[in-house]
């Protein structure tokens, strides 16, 4: 359909690379488009910095998008705006056109070892997945190559960047996810003795509790990357925790000021003995104060 509509435009074929590395975009721009190369405008300098910073060059990277030819006005064929130019049937059949000639083949071509999709378009189409807030990220298998094997992490167009910087931390972590997360190790309903671990250091604390919260059902500690304790809130365990709240002189919480600090204090706790010496983070607060614009779920935090 769009070669039926716009017979003079250019066809933009993906930039090989060095590496067996992928960044896969939206559609080719104005400059794309002119010089039949991948991300060579406004984005494609701004993607050239973000690589930059996690040390991978622009040569090493190949480059290529879920459409191969630039639409009118920037318009996606599948957006609202492009009815403008194309019905919704025609449209979709011109992105899977070339999603099922070019790039599906190009994918195929080898065995990559990163998939980096940028905008909601690369997500939706290659890994079958959307939102971008839910799923950005997230390391993902590309379900017409292999099910299975997670090879695709998607993150925030740089043109919507251009729009709305102060998304930019969501990109920089994104960029640098491992597509095997670390392994994670819980100690659930250790003897109580097993707390005095965190005696004398630094740790998080978080509860769970009934909603509307009236009764504390279970408390988890931390003091290491990848490693939490999980008790429930009853017998000895009250008392241990209890006494390591009494001593800690740095605590780590997730709202904890408004909510889980209040909730031990009336649950009878002392959050340290010497309050002047205490340093309390709260996570979620800082996440306001830094990143007030940015999403504050759970969701976004983690994806930091």
């Amino acid at each position: 359909p769009m070669a039926a509509l716009f017979p003079h435009n250019n066809f933009v074929p993906p930039k090989r690379g060095t590496t067996d590395r992928v960044a896969v975009g939206e559609a080719p721009g104005e400059e794309e488009a002119a010089q039949m190369e991948a991300f060579v405008g406004r984005s494609g300098k701004m993607l050239d910095g973000w690589f930059a910073k996690i040390g991978i060059a622009r040569d090493a990277l190949w480059m290529t998008n879920v459409l191969s030819c630039r639409p009118k006005n920037n318009w996606f064929p599948t957006d609202a705006k492009a009815r403008a130019y194309i019905s919704a049937v025609d449209g979709r059949q011109a992105v899977q056109h070339c999603y099922d000639n070019y790039l599906l083949p190009f994918l195929r071509s080898r065995q990559w070892d990163k998939v980096y999709l940028l905008g909601g378009k690369a997500l939706h189409w290659v890994a079958k997945k959307s939102p971008m807030l839910e799923w950005g990220g997230t390391p993902l298998p590309i379900p017409d190559l292999d099910a299975e094997r997670r090879v695709a992490v998607a993150t925030i167009h740089p043109a919507y960047i251009m729009r709305e910087p102060e998304m930019y931390p969501f990109v920089f972590a994104d960029l640098q996810r491992p597509l095997v997360p670390p392994p994670e190790h819980y100690d659930i309903a250790p003897h109580p003795a097993a707390l005095n671990s965190f005696l004398g250091k630094p740790f998080v604390v978080d509860i769970e509790t009934d909603v509307p919260p009236t009764r504390i059902h279970l408390f988890s500690l931390s003091n290491d990357l990848f490693h939490a304790t999980a008790c429930p809130y009853g017998g000895d365990y009250i008392a241990m925790l209890h006494m390591l709240l009494g001593q800690v002189k740095e605590l780590i919480t997730q709202n904890g000021i408004q909510f889980d600090i209040p909730h031990l204090r009336r649950h009878g706790a002392t959050i340290s003995q010497n309050p002047d010496e205490l340093t309390v983070w709260d996570v979620m607060l800082c996440h306001h104060l830094i990143w007030p614009d940015m999403p504050h779920d759970l969701g976004s935090l983690g994806r930091q």
